[in-house]
Parts: C-alpha cells; sequence; structure tokens
C-alpha cells in the first residue's frame, strides 16, 4: 500500500466531514484537477484506506438515533455463540469481543426497554452467560 500524503489526508478529512460532496468541490480545496482527485480516491478505495462511504439517519423526531449497549459478563468466553444469536434476534447491532471484566459489548440502536429486555431474556437462555448490563445512551456531548 501506497503511503498517504498530505492531499490524501484532506481528502479523507473532507469526505468524513460529508462523504456527498463533489468531486469538484474536493478537488478545489486540494488544488488538484477533478480526474485526478477522483483517482486519488479510487486508489484511496482500492488500498482499502477508505472503506465506504456512509450516511447517518435520523429516527423520526429528526434527532440524532438513539442507542444502548449490552455489557455482557460470561463464566466462559463463547462470544461466537452470542453474536450467532444476536443475528437471529436483531438487524443492525455492533459487536465487539472485550479483555477484562466483560467479555462482549454489544451495541444496540435503540433505547426502548421492553426491546432491550427481550435481547437480555433470549441471551440469558445461554447457559454460560453471568450477567448483562443493560445501559440506554442518554445523552452525548461532544
Amino acid at each position: 500500500m501506497s503511503s498517504v500524503d498530505a492531499i490524501d489526508q484532506k481528502i479523507i478529512s473532507m469526505l468524513k466531514n460529508d462523504s456527498r460532496q463533489s468531486i469538484q468541490k474536493i478537488a478545489d480545496a486540494v488544488y488538484l484537477s477533478r480526474s485526478a482527485t477522483d483517482k486519488r480516491i479510487k486508489i484511496l478505495l482500492d488500498e482499502k484506506v477508505i472503506k465506504k462511504f456512509t450516511i447517518e439517519l435520523y429516527n423520526e423526531n429528526n434527532t440524532e438515533e438513539n442507542y444502548s449497549y449490552l455489557l455482557i459478563k460470561t463464566y466462559s468466553p463463547n462470544c461466537d455463540k452470542i453474536f450467532a444469536l444476536m443475528k437471529t434476534l436483531i438487524d443492525h447491532f455492533d459487536f465487539e469481543s472485550t479483555y477484562g471484566e466483560f467479555d462482549c459489548l454489544i451495541k444496540l440502536r435503540t433505547t426502548k426497554l421492553t426491546t432491550l429486555y427481550l435481547i437480555k431474556e433470549n441471551l440469558l437462555e445461554l447457559e454460560f452467560i453471568e450477567q448483562i448490563y443493560i445501559l440506554p445512551v442518554l445523552e452525548v456531548k461532544q
């Protein structure tokens, strides 16, 4: 993989800020032609520096979507089984195996307690789970 130079970093920064902006606008900001900028973006994609272009959704109230975490402690770590069960319970979640007091961290795009407790109930059917903590995020400050 070739090294990412200052121009590439500026392109990445602009795309992180707004992935929908035109290539021409980016080209103007980095003082390159449209075709040269387009080529650089394609190289960044091909070399897996840029993974994908995404959008962030708002919920029905036009506010950023709320989310919660599940912290899972097990008697014997088996995150693969937990992940497999989660895939049958809910469509969108982020799953991480962790080291330390907890074995798994799951980020869910909901703060609805009924949904969270239903997921917890299903996960507790796995005999190796010791405890599940539900942590709805109330506010994010930046």
